[in-house]
C-alpha cells in the first residue's frame, strides 16, 4: 500500500469516527409532528444519545422539547455528524449547506435517488458533486441509519446498547433492522452497524476497512447486493 492510499484511509477512518462517536449531531428536517418518519428518527436520537442534539426545522421553534435551528447555516455549534431526513427535492440544498459549514460527515437517510432511476440518478450525482473536493463526505442516500453501542445511536426503537464485538454493514436497510433486533434477542451484541444505502460517495470498502481497524470490533458481517470493486473486496 502506497503512502497516499494509507493517508487517505487514515483520513476516512477519522471522518467515520465523527459518525460513530459524534459529540454533536444535527438532524436536518426533524419534524415536530408525531407519527412522521422524520420525527421518529429524531426521537431515536433524543431517547438515548447523550451529546449535543440539534434539530433543524424552518417552521418550528422546538422539536420534542429541543430548541430548533431554522437552517443548517444557523447552527450555533460545531457539528460532527448531520443526518438528513428531508424530502428528496430538498436534500441537495441541505448537503450544500453542510459543506459550507464544514460538517465532516453527512448521512442522507432520504430515499428517491438512484434506486428509483430517472431523475433520481441525476439528483444523486449532484449530491456527490456537492461534496467532491471538500472536507465533507457522504453516507447514503436511501439509508436506514447507524447503530453505535458506545455512543448510544440506533435506528431501531427496541434495541439496547449492551456492548459487543460484532460489526455489520449492509446494503439492505431492512436487513440491518432485522439483524440488530433478532441478533440481540438471541444474545448477540454489536459494536456498530451501518446501512450503506446507495453508497454514492463512501462505500462498503471504506466501511469494512474502518471496522477492521476498530478496537471495539473483532467480527465483521457483510451483506451486499452487488460488489462492484471485486478485486478490492478480495
Amino acid at each position: 500500500m502506497g503512502p497516499l492510499k494509507s493517508a487517505n484511509e487514515l483520513k476516512t477512518r477519522q471522518l467515520l469516527d465523527h459518525a460513530f462517536d459524534p459529540k454533536a449531531i444535527a438532524v436536518v428536517g426533524a419534524s415536530a409532528t408525531r407519527g412522521k418518519w422524520s420525527n421518529e428518527v429524531f426521537r431515536h436520537f433524543a431517547r438515548h444519545y447523550e451529546g449535543t442534539l440539534l434539530p433543524v426545522n424552518p417552521t418550528r421553534d422546538e422539536v420534542e422539547g429541543v430548541q430548533a435551528c431554522s437552517s443548517v447555516m444557523d447552527i450555533p455549534h460545531n457539528v460532527d455528524y448531520a443526518v438528513i431526513v428531508l424530502p428528496r427535492d430538498k436534500v441537495l440544498a441541505a448537503v450544500r449547506d453542510c459543506v459550507s459549514t464544514k460538517i465532516p460527515i453527512v448521512h442522507v437517510l432520504s430515499a428517491g435517488f438512484a434506486e428509483t432511476g430517472g431523475n433520481g440518478v441525476y439528483l444523486q450525482r449532484a449530491l456527490v458533486e456537492a461534496v467532491q473536493g471538500t472536507s465533507t463526505r457522504l453516507i447514503g442516500p436511501n439509508s436506514m441509519g447507524i447503530y453505535s453501542a458506545q455512543s448510544r445511536l440506533t435506528f431501531a426503537r427496541d434495541s439496547h446498547f449492551a456492548p459487543g464485538t460484532i460489526a455489520f454493514v449492509s446494503q439492505s436497510g431492512g436487513l440491518c433492522y432485522d439483524v440488530l433486533l433478532k441478533g440481540q434477542a438471541r444474545g448477540l451484541n454489536f459494536s456498530k452497524i451501518l446501512s450503506v444505502g446507495n453508497s454514492s460517495d463512501l462505500d462498503w470498502a471504506d466501511y469494512i476497512r474502518y471496522f477492521a481497524k476498530d478496537p471495539d470490533t473483532s467480527v465483521i458481517g457483510v451483506y451486499l447486493e452487488s460488489v462492484g470493486k471485486g478485486e478490492e473486496f478480495f
